[in-house]
């Protein structure tokens, strides 16, 4: 059995399982969803668990190409009010703007730029997935030993700092009397 917990593929599977579990639980009317797996690899790094090399790379390279076609048929329309810094910007994310173009005119020559809905939101949480599953592995061996070094005030700047824009858009989702926000 100690074995499989050297196997980096075991270890990922087991990750995204756990995750699975986790972010099902509902708590105040909330859940972890995708996010929960960023809590389980930070404990599975802390006892030098490990995932296989790459996954980081392909998670993060899925999320950002799922992203761009998501959004590709708005990215134009933006383009043409918002100007250079729109150019600018898609000058340097090349992944992103090959996606966006894929996405919004479905296809270049004989690339297929088209995927359904389902399949965007799918591809885009196993992105998201793996690159937390790879980031909380590699955060997680040195967790323990940072907080002791550093203190507990680092974990609780952290927190505010990621509560704060979530705090505030909330109170302004409330205030707005748009149907969205619920």
């Amino acid at each position: 059995m100690m074995e499989l917990l050297h196997n980096p593929a075991f270890v990922l599977f087991g990750i995204l399982f756990i995750d699975i579990l986790l972010g099902n639980i509902r708590f105040c009317g909330l859940t972890l969803g995708s996010s929960g797996v960023l809590f389980v690899a930070l404990a599975a790094g802390r006892f030098g668990l490990g995932v296989p090399e790459g996954v980081g790379g392909i998670g993060t390279a899925l999320f950002v190409y799922c992203v761009g076609l998501s959004a590709g048929n708005r990215f134009f329309s933006s383009l043409a009010q918002a100007g250079n810094r729109l150019a600018l910007l898609s000058l340097v994310v090349v992944t992103l703007v090959v996606a966006l173009v894929l996405g919004h005119w479905g296809r270049i020559g004989p690339i297929m730029g088209y995927i359904p809905r389902e399949t965007r939101t799918l591809l885009m949480e196993l992105g998201l997935v793996l690159f937390l599953a790879w980031a909380g592995v590699a955060g997680g061996a040195q967790l323990v030993e940072t907080l002791q070094r550093q203190g507990a005030a680092v974990f609780l700047i952290g927190a505010a700092i990621t509560l704060a824009p979530l705090a505030a858009g909330w109170f302004f989702c409330q205030k707005s009397s748009q149907t969205e926000c619920s």
